[in-house]
């Protein structure tokens, strides 16, 4: 009868220990979730200046370059800013004609100017052409 008792015991001890070590685990991936939820909740929209950091993070260049990437971040940046507050359409298409210059058509950058300012590919044509659809849409 002892021998079966200690058996017995030995075996709720054991258990125990299991039990114990699942408990530590289990809270030790609760805190691990936890902390990974409260870090995609709390993901802050990117800074110029992060946007310049992740993007040279792995190379090595001069301050100028590190400058002129920062500069080309703040002004996209501010004129998404001001694209996005513009109420009328109007104001909208006399922004968006202001980047129809022959120097971003000639390099190609065109496309890539609308698509860091959000602008639509829906008003494509010549600057002429879309000035006097603007004026006349404004005098209207």
């Amino acid at each position: 009868m002892a021998k079966g008792r200690a058996r017995l015991q030995r075996k709720i001890q054991e258990l125990e220990q299991q039990l114990e070590s699942e408990r530590q685990k289990a809270d030790r991936y609760k805190q691990r979730h936890q902390c990974e939820m409260k870090q995609s909740a709390v993901k802050a929209p990117l800074t110029p200046r992060s946007k310049t950091r992740r993007l040279l993070r792995y190379m090595k260049v001069s301050n100028d370059v590190r400058k002129t990437v920062l500069f080309h971040n703040v002004v996209i940046q501010n004129l998404q800013e001001k694209y996005v507050g513009l109420k009328s359409c109007c104001a909208k298409k006399n922004f968006q004609n202001f980047f129809e210059s022959q120097t971003l058509k000639k390099y190609k950058m065109l496309t890539m100017c609308r698509s860091a300012f959000g602008f639509s590919v829906k008003n494509r044509g010549t600057p002429a052409k879309l000035m006097s659809k603007t004026t006349d849409f404004c005098t209207i």
